[in-house]
């Protein structure tokens, strides 16, 4: 089968096609009025008309041509900074990237984050602040690991990081029951609790609207104990003798949702 990729009405043998994959390459604009050269000042990234542009893209196949619209081009965006670097592998943690050249405005634009392999959801606050939001489970990680933090203007072509977040998350906790009246000291099991916010672990017993906060003990990566409260939950007036309450712990300020 004869197949073509047409960028800029320039036609193009793709770089392989599969059965459900073709792959084109990228027009290196000569003129630079589209494609920006390697040569210029990376460092300096300043923004200008030359940091973005489009052409027109379609395939052919067998001489039909079947047209996608635009291809556009743009300047990679720079990470200067991500905030925290500690968050939770379940939730909705929240991770804010510091940089430059991010934007949606353009058509097709796909805006996204990567924590190591998995996808998050991303929010552009300004031209210099991307808000990831975890809204899929992180895997746990062996200590001295760490996942990549990035962003993508197409979800598709990362930016280079240098910055990298460690996950926390529970396993089970022993035990998962106790008096009402009393402090019980509940053993959690999980990874990440060896973090340099070790001094900030606590724990939350109860729901958002009425729940206790307590300080953790972290033993070590994979342990840490709370002693859950004491003559403050009181069983509702005609409730039967056991109550539940959720449970959660959690390292970082409040603002970054940190609970897990």
């Amino acid at each position: 089968m004869a197949i073509l990729c047409i960028l800029d009405d320039k036609e193009m043998a793709p770089l392989s096609v599969h059965h459900n994959l073709i792959k084109c390459p990228m027009i290196n604009d000569k003129d630079n009025r589209r494609r920006l050269h390697d040569k210029e000042n990376k460092q300096s990234h300043g923004f200008s008309d030359n940091d973005f542009g489009s052409v027109t893209f379609s395939v052919k196949l067998e001489g039909i041509k079947q047209s996608f619209g635009n291809f556009h081009y743009y300047r990679q965006c720079v990470i200067d900074d991500v905030t925290p670097l500690v968050a939770p592998n379940d939730g909705k943690g929240a991770i804010y990237v510091i940089g430059r050249g991010f934007r949606d405005d353009f058509e097709n634009s796909k805006l996204g984050c990567r924590i190591g392999n998995t996808l998050a959801s991303a929010q552009l606050l300004d031209a210099n602040t991307i808000r990831c939001t975890i809204n899929q489970e992180l895997p746990l990680i062996e200590e001295g690991e760490s996942l990549l933090v990035t962003v993508a203007l197409n979800t598709y072509s990362w930016a280079a990081s240098d910055f990298s977040m460690l996950p926390y998350g529970i396993s089970a906790i022993y035990p998962n029951m106790g008096p009402v009246a009393q402090s019980t000291n509940i053993l959690v099991t999980g990874k990440g609790f060896d973090n340099d916010l070790r001094e900030n672990g606590r724990c939350k017993f109860g729901t958002e609207d009425h729940y206790i906060i307590v300080e953790a003990n972290v033993l070590d990566n994979e342990h840490l104990i709370c002693k859950s409260p004491a003559d403050v939950f009181q069983l509702p007036e005609g409730a039967s003798d056991q109550i539940s309450l959720p449970f959660s712990i959690a390292f970082q300020e409040d603002l970054y949702f940190p609970f897990t």
